[in-house]
């Protein structure tokens, strides 16, 4: 990509260290699959996972197999409609919200605690 007369280049170098995603699976629909079996034990920051990751490959493609950054291609998320959900009490006391329908979105919460 090309700014300012410039040319941008976004890439890493052999110092990185790297790890399999835990997040397995992703999707606009069904949210994420995340695999908290593949955490690694006693590794909450950089610092402390140091030596327990892999050291990144460099990759060198083909000149004319890598093209330009562009936004993404698909239509924007927009709002369609809102909905009112049915609140269900079970008997193990957990909280339900019922749309009546599958459906998917996000869920807009107002906290109304002071």
């Amino acid at each position: 990509m090309t700014v300012g007369g410039d040319r941008l280049v976004a890439s890493t170098e052999d110092s990185w260290e790297c790890a399999r995603s835990l997040v397995i699976k992703s999707g606009i629909y069904c949210g994420e699959d995340y695999d908290a079996r593949l955490e690694i034990p006693e590794c909450s920051t950089p610092s402390s996972c140091h030596g327990k990751w892999e050291a990144a490959v460099i990759f060198k493609p083909k000149d004319d197999a890598v093209g330009p950054i562009h936004d993404r291609f698909s239509p924007q998320i927009i709002k369609q409609r809102a909905l009112s959900p049915k609140i269900i009490q079970t008997p193990a006391g957990e909280t339900l919200l019922d749309f009546k329908q599958n459906i998917a979105g996000w869920l807009e919460v107002k906290n109304r605690a002071h």
